[in-house]
């Protein structure tokens, strides 16, 4: 294979995991296998590298630990900044703890933004519900159910991909130039994988929503802060 296609190719096949991870939020309702952990596995399982996958996918496991969908609420979409972070890591050499926490970075905003997508794709199909409501008094113009539901979710698994592979090539392009520019900065403080999963943590103690687990991390925070200068 050309070298020039093997970035390409990555993406493609990130945007495949993607689709297919993705699918399990509105399609077959498997919500075990759209978590962070799991996508992890099955991604270290394919390549490889199950050490490195699985600490890339704990932080943001316990990052968006109690995010899940209920109601009409849509939680962020924690399968895309993992599948791009994980992709990031393996394309770009960013093997280090360093530079995972520098993809992870970049990655992270990808679950607001699936999440709107997500909730954009609802509203249209909101008005194909409609359609079809209204085609029920219309003998000769009722929409099959089974039709309409196979064609939403190839919708949201069609749209998924492609929006994902094209935020996937930019980010691509952005790390391959900020990476070299801004990693070796980051050489004079030592990362370690024990310091992006506690950064992770923050979000299992946000999920107490008790108030004193705020203060006790506070607190914590600012002892290892005087510990660090004094």
């Amino acid at each position: 294979m050309p070298p020039a296609l093997a970035p390409v190719l990555d993406i493609l096949l990130a945007g495949v995991f993607f689709a297919l991870f993705s699918s399990f939020r509105f399609a077959l309702n498997l919500i075990i296998l759209e978590r962070p952990l799991a996508v992890g596995f099955i991604w270290g399982a394919v390549f490889g590298d199950m050490g490195l996958a699985l600490s890339v996918a704990l932080f943001f496991e316990l990052f968006w630990l109690d995010l899940i969908p209920a109601g009409a609420y849509i939680p962020p979409n924690s399968v895309a900044p993992t599948l791009a972070s994980l992709s990031l890591v393996q394309s770009l050499g960013l093997n280090s703890p360093a530079g995972a926490l520098f993809a992870i970075f970049l990655c992270a905003p990808l679950a607001r933004l699936f999440s709107r997508v997500e909730g954009f794709q609802r509203e249209y199909e909101d008005k194909v519900f409609d359609r079809f409501r209204a085609s029920v008094g219309d003998a000769g113009a009722v929409m099959a159910p089974g039709t309409l539901i196979f064609r939403s979710i190839m919708d949201m698994t069609v749209i998924n991909a492609i929006v994902f592979c094209l935020v996937l090539a930019v980010l691509a392009v952005l790390a391959s130039y900020l990476a070299p520019r801004l990693l070796p900065l980051a050489a004079g403080y030592p990362v370690s994988w024990w310091h992006i999963w506690l950064l992770g943590s923050l979000g299992a103690v946000f999920s107490l929503r008790y108030r004193p687990a705020y203060a006790a991390l506070g607190c914590f925070a600012a002892l290892a802060a005087a510990w660090r200068i004094f």
